[in-house]
């Protein structure tokens, strides 16, 4: 009579959960952060329909502002984002 060997089970092996950085989240916290520190606009980033840029929305007394600052345009996502606060604080009154 012959006797059949047993194989070991083969068991699943769990890979270390590392959180993964990805674009949306980092793109998450860098708008927390440039909402705090300017109210009146945000960043857009849409590659479907390839815009880059801030976009400054203020609305008073009914009356809606919106202006788009393009990355390009105006030289790059640092000089957008001056150019929007520059017009934010031409607008708004302090």
């Amino acid at each position: 009579m012959k006797t059949l060997k047993k194989t070991p089970k083969k068991t699943a092996t769990k890979s270390p959960k590392t959180p993964k950085k990805t674009a949306t989240k980092t793109a998450k916290k860098t708008a927390k952060r440039t909402a705090a520190k300017n109210p009146y606009i945000r960043r857009i980033d849409s590659d479907a329909h390839h815009v880059h840029g801030w976009q400054v929305q203020i609305k008073r007394q009914g009356v809606a502002l919106y202006k788009m600052f393009s990355d390009r345009p105006n030289g790059g996502k640092g000089a957008a984002l001056k150019a929007a606060v520059k017009y934010r604080d031409l607008v708004l009154p302090r």
